[in-house]
Parts: C-alpha cells; sequence; structure tokens
C-alpha cells in the first residue's frame, strides 16, 4: 500500500521554527493563522502532535526514495549519477509527480518519476527548492 505523508516546515513564531516535520496535512483550522497549515504527527496510541507549517512549504512523499535510501518529496531537488539536476513538482491534469529539469531546456523537458526511472539513475536528494533555490 502506498504510504501517504507531507512535510512542511515550521512557521517563524512557532517553537519550532525553521524545522521540517512529517505527517498528516490539514488545512488551516480556526486555531491557525490564515497563513498557516497543520501537519499531524502520530506518536502512538492516541497520542498525536500539530505543528503549524508555512502552507507553501508542504511537499508530499512520492512513494520513492533515493540511491541511499532518503525519502523524495514534491519540491526536492535530486541530481543523477551524470549530473543533471532536476526538482520535483506534482502534475495536477496528469496526476502524477515529474522531475523537471532544473536548467534552462528550451523543450521544458520532464519525466514521470517512477522507481525504475530514480534507480536506473542512480539519483541522489541534493537539497530542496526552499532550503536550497541555489541549487537550481
Amino acid at each position: 500500500m502506498r504510504q501517504i505523508k507531507f512535510r512542511g516546515k515550521c512557521v517563524a513564531d512557532s517553537k519550532y521554527a525553521g524545522q521540517w516535520v512529517y505527517g498528516g496535512y490539514s488545512e488551516p483550522q480556526e486555531d491557525c493563522k490564515q497563513n498557516e497549515g497543520l501537519i499531524t504527527v502520530y506518536l502512538g496510541g492516541s497520542s498525536t502532535c500539530k505543528y503549524h507549517v508555512i502552507p507553501n512549504t508542504v511537499g508530499q512523499f512520492t512513494g520513492l526514495c533515493d540511491i541511499n535510501g532518503k525519502e523524495i518529496y514534491e519540491g526536492d531537488i535530486i541530481k543523477s549519477s551524470h549530473g543533471t539536476i532536476h526538482y520535483i513538482v506534482y502534475d495536477n491534469d496528469l496526476a502524477c509527480f515529474k522531475a523537471v529539469v532544473a536548467r534552462y531546456n528550451p523543450s521544458n523537458e520532464y519525466s514521470n518519476l517512477s522507481k525504475g526511472w530514480i534507480a536506473c539513475l542512480d539519483e541522489e536528494v541534493i537539497g530542496n527548492v526552499h532550503d536550497n533555490p541555489e541549487l537550481l
């Protein structure tokens, strides 16, 4: 079964400001400010912890891991063994994750993200678009 989870960066006025948290995502509720979302982390039993996150940093887990076993999320920047840099986006029209070539490409080339593609090219997560925009 596919594991559905998200990550998001905690808001600036939080105890965990700037830290990434991983869990289930929910839209802002009454106890959230207008520019916040919630990541809920399951702690075991019936215990959970909710973190206020910056919505534009939220990315879904693709279900795939890189060559080192690191989970690949929407917004991650990945590099192939031959040096090509891509970033991960979700294509709503096709309902799939895409690996978009990060450097200028006149054809705006991208590839469907699939387990075979990652394993075949020895992709490695080298950062994400929020913490490492300079990698693009």
